[in-house]
């Protein structure tokens, strides 16, 4: 019986939700990812204001 590298992966991902590991997991990436767009919008709009004041 071979098992592919797919299916390991497949059977991680189950083994992870029927402990409940995944989920917490997904909403911390979820949160991760909001939070460095959220910078990253932060930092575009403070570069702007620097940029009128520059140049008035």
């Amino acid at each position: 019986m071979n098992v592919g590298f797919g299916q390991l992966i497949l059977i991680a991902l189950m083994g992870l939700l029927l402990f409940g590991n995944l989920p917490k997991m997904a909403n911390e990436l979820g949160r991760s990812i909001l939070g460095f767009k959220k910078g990253l919008e932060d930092k575009k709009t403070e570069n702007k204001k620097d940029n009128l004041k520059s140049s008035t």
